[in-house]
């Protein structure tokens, strides 16, 4: 029996557009790969809360268009079978003469079966003014885009890869053409999140402290 993990993904890799060659495609239509080392060994699984580093590409629903990668984190929560999901991604945007940095921020909440989580997001772009220039970067002036509702999809597998299908469609009142979002990429281990906190925090701690003054008056100067 396939794995949910498996299932969302092999329709995908069986696609014309996705195959890589006549041998990946009998790879991944073909018989069903061995259980991860972990799962065989019986090691317990990672917890579905926790961050996740992703990354992936949004495509045009209608139409062939190009793709727009897009990469960033997902921190979930789940609690009594439901879950909600944090979204701070950055992709890529049109822009009037070239394409323009943009944030994707937002939130999610759905129920869980296993390690399948279904349910909403609500997230929105926010747009960099200028080509090529991050939309966090001080003094950039930034717009805000369009309110985007997805249905999304998510599979956690046991060590902790994860796989996320997003239906974007726009917002009420909002302009955005359809599209569809596949992000992959893993959880974050615990230790490697609090190393990266300390860290964040040691760094916040220097920018905030005053320079150290000295209080000690000047040395005399003999002059002889």
């Amino acid at each position: 029996m396939r794995s949910p993990f498996a299932r969302l993904l092999l329709p995908l890799l069986c696609a014309p557009q996705y195959a890589m060659g006549v041998s990946l495609a009998l790879v991944a239509c073909g018989a069903e790969s061995p259980p991860p080392a972990d799962v065989a060994a019986g090691i317990d699984p990672v917890p579905i809360s926790g961050l996740y580093d992703v990354k992936g590409i949004t495509r045009p629903v209608n139409g062939p268009g190009e793709g727009r990668r897009i990469s960033g984190t997902v921190t979930l929560k789940e609690d009594a079978g439901r879950y909600t999901a944090t979204f701070k991604l950055e992709t890529t945007f049109p822009g009037a003469e070239e394409p323009v940095q943009a944030d994707v921020i937002g939130s999610g909440e759905g129920t869980v079966d296993g390690r399948t989580l279904r349910g909403t997001t609500n997230t929105q772009l926010v747009i960099s003014t200028v080509p090529g220039v991050d939309t966090e970067f001080a003094f950039i002036p930034r717009m805000v885009g369009a309110r985007i509702v997805s249905t999304s999809v998510t599979v956690i597998e046991p060590d902790g890869r994860v796989v996320i299908e997003l239906e974007n469609q726009p917002g009420e009142d909002d302009e955005y053409l359809p599209t569809k979002t596949l992000l992959t990429g893993h959880r974050v281990a615990d230790s490697a999140l609090a190393a990266a906190r300390a860290i964040h925090a040691r760094a916040a701690a220097a920018r905030e402290a005053p320079a150290a003054t000295s209080l000690e008056a000047p040395a005399a100067t003999s002059l002889e």
